[in-house]
């Protein structure tokens, strides 16, 4: 017998969601809740360890769009006081991550008016 067997997929995303801020909520307030149990792990990390499991969770269900979410991500940082705003959005300044977006803008284009079946056909 399977447990979830019964559930829509939009019932098994939103149980996940929940469970992932539930997980998520309780790694930020475990220094609160136990200050003897951390002896060598900081604030910081329990926080960056809630932003990627609740960041992963909402990839794996695609609750929300995967831009939004890693938009989500980047935002978090600096609120939980993981990283300065600077740092939390230096990783989005590479030119590697501009090349990147340029190629997707001309394949875009390409696609739009038409060359890529043009191309396909010669």
């Amino acid at each position: 017998m399977r447990i979830f067997s019964g559930w829509t997929t939009n019932s098994k995303k939103y149980l996940a969601v929940i469970l992932s801020f539930i997980v998520s909520a309780t790694l930020c307030l475990i220094p609160v809740i136990f200050p003897r149990f951390l002896n060598n792990i900081s604030y910081e990390a329990l926080n960056l360890a809630a932003i990627f499991l609740l960041t992963l969770t909402f990839w794996v269900t695609e609750i929300l769009p995967i831009a939004i979410t890693a938009l989500l991500a980047i935002i978090l940082l600096p609120l939980l006081q993981v990283t300065d705003t600077r740092e939390a959005f230096a990783a989005f300044m590479s030119p590697v991550f501009f090349f990147v977006i340029a190629m997707y803008i001309i394949a875009g284009v390409i696609k739009e008016v038409g060359l890529d079946k043009r191309f396909a056909l010669f």
